[in-house]
């Protein structure tokens, strides 16, 4: 609802007045707008602030209330701004449907459209007289934490969880294949493709966008946390491999305490961002000295000991 003040006068009475001010040495014009006291009296002040002028009375059976400026849709109004005041001919704090809308004091009928007028309710106006066709609540989206957006799985499944977006899915659950997901409540900007871990760190997920409409292309569980080893350094050819020094960790994600085995993937960090390069490695951990051979991908192709 518009907000209520004091004002003054330069006349005995809001019926006679020629201007309202704010202040009661009437030298600072009260801003440009519609005007009403207790009873249905409406004068619309412009001119402000030099050469403030009341209009002529309007007495209108109508109440106030706060909305946003006409939107074409539904989603457009949820994203709308409320800082418009008008009229309707109701008596709630905000219309209902066939309560007729005005954008004075019972003069100039609003035109047809979508109206925000609360966070989570709007209007709509049809058939060009002002008459409100129907209030609803907008259909807005589920939110859910996740990770900005990464370029491939192992980086996502590293990143922190620092933003909220919003899917079209069930409430209360995280997105799953086929939703759709947006950066905001209203559903009007899709989420980029890319991947997000999602969730909390306990449900270790991350979701894939492709198509460029947000579309969920699948939800992935993150792989366990790697696992750590001693190994030489550098790739070599298979005859040196059992004489280079170890002291070096790397990380895998097969068992925890031995060696890596065939199958397994080596990595140089703990978060599994880079793998190992293609060639031979010296490993001595649980399970005996040995040298393993990994490919351009760093999954183990043969391990040998030495």
């Amino acid at each position: 609802m518009p907000a209520q003040g004091t004002y003054f006068l330069n006349t005995s009475s809001f019926a006679t007045a020629t201007a309202i001010y704010t202040d009661s040495a009437l030298t600072t014009a009260a801003s440009n707008g519609w005007y009403k006291t207790s009873s249905n009296t409406f004068r619309q002040q412009t001119g402000a602030p030099s050469t403030p002028v009341l209009s002529t009375t309007y007495t209108c059976e109508c109440t106030t209330f706060s909305s946003s400026t006409v939107e074409s849709s539904e989603s457009a109004a949820c994203g709308a701004t409320i800082n418009q005041t008008y009229f309707h001919t109701g008596s709630g704090s905000t219309p209902v449907a066939t309560n007729t809308c005005y954008s004075d004091a019972g003069q100039t009928v609003l035109g047809n459209g979508y109206y925000k007028l609360t966070s989570t309710t709007f209007m709509q106006i049809t058939g060009g007289s002002g008459v409100v066709a129907s209030v609803g609540t907008f259909s807005l989206g589920v939110s859910f934490n996740a990770s900005s957006s990464q370029t491939n799985a192992t980086n996502a499944c590293a990143a922190s969880i620092n933003q909220t977006f919003y899917h079209n899915g069930t409430v209360g659950q995280l997105p799953v294949a086929t939703n759709t997901c947006y950066t905001n409540e209203c559903k009007t900007v899709f989420l980029g493709n890319g991947f997000y871990k999602i969730g909390t760190v306990a449900d270790n997920k991350y979701i894939q966008i492709t198509g460029g409409s947000g579309v969920v292309a699948s939800v992935t569980t993150c792989p366990s946390a790697l696992e750590e080893y001693d190994s030489s350094q550098t790739a070599v050819t298979s005859p040196n491999a059992c004489f280079q020094s170890l002291g070096t960790t790397y990380h895998y994600d097969g068992t925890a305490g031995g060696n890596p085995s065939v199958g397994d993937t080596c990595y140089t960090t703990s978060a599994g961002t880079t793998t190992l390069p293609s060639g031979w490695y010296r490993a001595n951990n649980v399970g005996g000295d040995i040298k393993y051979n990994v490919n351009s991908s760093g999954e183990v192709t043969s391990t040998q000991f030495c």
